[in-house]
């Protein structure tokens, strides 16, 4: 799982760092980057939150944009960008990423980070150098190994049809990948609403699930307003 993800993120920088480092695109190309899915794997703000990243010579470097943007915004910015027709009403409604760009192009550079975990791979890796290596610490080394082999995760995934899209569910693969990846308990409190906090919180105790990490009390007026999440209490493994 780590070296799909870990394959997947060298991949999208060996892109930004060839057109960084390319004299034709460099100063005329930018490159926009969202999640697939971001209505999947809520976190601790809200289920429809997702990364994005934008590379180019008119993006503004070291700046802090806390502007509200969505995955709209930027299929609007793109389509504003080229010039083109809008491709419906939601995106011709919908303003563009406008703060996080400059009006003055900048030099700009990008080295790609091979990361540690791929180079016990067969992959054809450049040889390590300090550009392209992580600085060694407590953190980059709990990501340079698998932490489990294959056979691990074919077992838990038994069963799983992964011929096509959406056939999977959702919520146990999301525990299968949360317990895999991070040996630790799931943060069930991501999927309860204020009706189920009680129960919830009682299961949990008596299996002995790790509440260290569960939000303050203070946030039930928040969840009593937001809509119950696709791993529901009554979905739980608990």
């Amino acid at each position: 799982m780590r070296i799909q993800t870990a394959d997947n993120d060298y991949a999208v920088g060996r892109i930004v760092e060839k057109v960084a480092k390319s004299k034709r695109y460099s100063g005329n190309t930018l490159v926009f980057v969202v999640e697939d899915d971001s209505q999947d794997g809520p976190d601790h703000v809200d289920a429809h939150r997702s990364i994005a990243f934008v590379a180019g010579p008119y993006v503004k470097q070291g700046a802090v944009v806390s502007t509200k943007y969505t995955t709209v915004s930027m299929i609007a910015t793109i389509v504003d960008i080229l010039g083109i027709e809008h491709l419906g009403t939601y995106d011709a409604l919908d303003r563009p990423m406008t703060d996080a760009f400059s009006k003055q192009a900048k030099k700009w550079d990008f080295n790609s980070i091979v990361p540690d975990i791929l180079r016990g791979t067969q992959l054809p890796l450049p040889v390590a150098t300090a550009k392209n290596t992580l600085k060694k610490n407590a953190l980059s080394a709990f990501y340079a190994k698998p932490s489990h082999d294959a056979s691990y995760w074919a077992a838990k995934t038994e069963g799983f049809d992964f011929n096509r899209e959406d056939r999977v569910d959702a919520a146990k693969y999301n525990l299968i990948q949360w317990q895999g990846c991070w040996a630790k308990a799931f943060p069930i409190q991501l999927c309860v609403t204020a009706g189920t906090w009680a129960r919830t919180a009682k299961r949990c105790s008596s299996s002995g699930v790790n509440r260290e990490s569960w939000p303050s009390r203070k946030v039930l007026p928040l969840l009593k307003k937001t809509p119950r999440w696709a791993a529901a209490t009554n979905r739980s493994p608990l």
